[in-house]
């Protein structure tokens, strides 16, 4: 019978029996009104565990999640090698779930799950209306959980105490990673030293291999002239193999040298010297332009993938560099509407909101029109989005333009009890759909 084990999650309180989690939050800590504010926090997500229940006793609330066979805290892995660590820290920048995921993921040893090195799932996340992380930056986050998984000091003293940990440590590399300036920049830092332990892990078990052969060999001919024709038979059987064991070691050891100078070309500015190496790993089409789009290189990535285009222009606007779209030199229908869209050719996009068909571009094109105070055709584009985040702003835009057109009124009114009348209704649109932006 499995036993009942306590977990500190940053301020929470988790208690694990098995495959089942439950984390308990006292109301103090917890902005929504009742559990029905809660209740999005179950929505699938391929990335994290399911939310089984929420329920509400005494004073605290709790969350009741299902963690599927097979998957261990990442914690667990810091007693794993060096190479397996990188390759975990790499796919959690991979997926990317602080900019990525709509709710707020807890960032934390105890909260991230691995299977394999390529299989991450996340457990507890929120709302909002639930504690998460918003005294650190996406970034720092990040740079926490890399440097805990990487030495032997827990994350909570990364949290206190990062600066004077750093200096006992004395890792250049951890130094690099808190030098990192961008989460971008910090996944680049984090690939290049993987790739380069791949190499070395490799290159190491081959030198090992090599050297208990010699020992095998010393050990055979010291058994006497018996041995000796045993030894004969065994070599040539053993030679096919070890063939095959070291052109496989080999071609490893060459991915992984072609893979780390890849990357070095790339960080240097030489994309055509690095994509050349990538393509001769395997990498695909869509592969290579995910790189140019990580390198911020968006026309090469256009060029090389057009099926990249949709996926380049959400990026540049992540990148808050969409004003960078009027100087791409690929050329089509789609860029061309991002342009208009960027220059806001009313005349143009007026034409054209029946033509478009891609949802993000759909989008884009709402919160300009947003942007530019045509929020009737805001409306009319999100008749057929149906986005809850152009209804967000919609509201807040109609909100707002009755707020100043009451503040003018207020402004000319000589009567103190229409005023108070008027800040009222201010008071009430403000509380109803401004309040985030107070």
């Amino acid at each position: 019978m499995e036993s009942l084990k306590i977990l500190l999650i940053d301020d929470l309180t988790a208690y694990s029996k098995g495959n089942e989690y439950v984390v308990h939050i006292n109301d103090s800590k917890v902005l929504a009104e009742n559990i029905g504010e809660l209740e999005g926090l179950k929505k699938n997500n391929e990335y994290c565990f399911p939310l089984t229940s929420i329920e509400h006793e005494g004073q605290k609330y709790i969350l009741k999640y299902s963690i599927e066979e097979g998957y261990k805290p990442i914690i667990r892995a810091k007693k794993y090698s060096k190479v397996l660590r990188l390759s975990l820290l790499e796919r959690i920048l991979d997926i990317n779930p602080l900019e990525k995921f709509e709710d707020k993921v807890l960032l934390h040893p105890q909260n991230i799950f691995f299977k394999d090195l390529k299989t991450i799932k996340f457990m507890y996340r929120s709302n909002k209306l639930i504690p998460y992380s918003h005294n650190y930056t996406e970034l720092e986050q990040y740079k926490l959980i890399s440097m805990s998984m990487l030495s032997e000091f827990s994350f909570e003293k990364f949290k206190i105490n990062k600066n004077s940990l750093l200096n006992k440590v004395k890792d250049n590399f951890l130094f690099r990673i808190d030098k990192a300036q961008s989460i971008q920049e910090l996944h680049e830092v984090i690939t290049q030293k993987l790739n380069e332990d791949e190499t070395k892990h490799f290159a190491d078990i081959e030198i090992e291999k090599k050297v208990n052969a010699r020992k095998k060999t010393i050990t055979f001919v010291a058994s006497g002239a018996i041995v000796l024709i045993i030894l004969v038979v065994s070599l040539a059987v053993n030679k096919i193999s070890t063939n095959r064991v070291k052109e496989a070691y080999s071609n490893k050891i060459e991915l992984a040298d072609n893979k780390a100078n890849a990357y070095k070309d790339l960080s240097l500015g030489d994309y055509e010297s690095g994509v050349d190496l990538l393509k001769k790993i395997g990498y695909t089409k869509s592969d290579i332009a995910d790189v140019y789009l990580k390198f911020g290189q968006y026309d090469n990535a256009i060029k090389e993938d057009k099926n990249s285009t949709g996926k380049v222009i959400k990026q540049m606007y992540k990148d808050k560099k969409e004003k960078k779209i009027l100087d791409l030199k690929e050329n089509s229908s789609y860029i061309n509407t991002e342009k208009q869209i960027v220059n806001y050719n009313y005349n143009y996009l007026l034409a054209g909101k029946e033509l478009i068909s891609d949802k993000d571009q759909l989008k884009r094109l709402a919160f300009a029109f947003i942007a530019h105070n045509n929020v009737v055709d805001a409306e009319d584009v999100n008749s057929k989005l149906k986005d809850k985040n152009v209804t967000k702003a919609i509201n807040e835009k109609n909100a707002t333009n009755k707020i100043n057109e009451l503040k003018d009124n207020m402004g000319k009114e000589p009567d103190p009890n229409k005023k108070a009348d008027i800040q009222k209704q201010i008071d009430e649109l403000t509380n109803k759909y401004l309040k985030d932006k107070k």
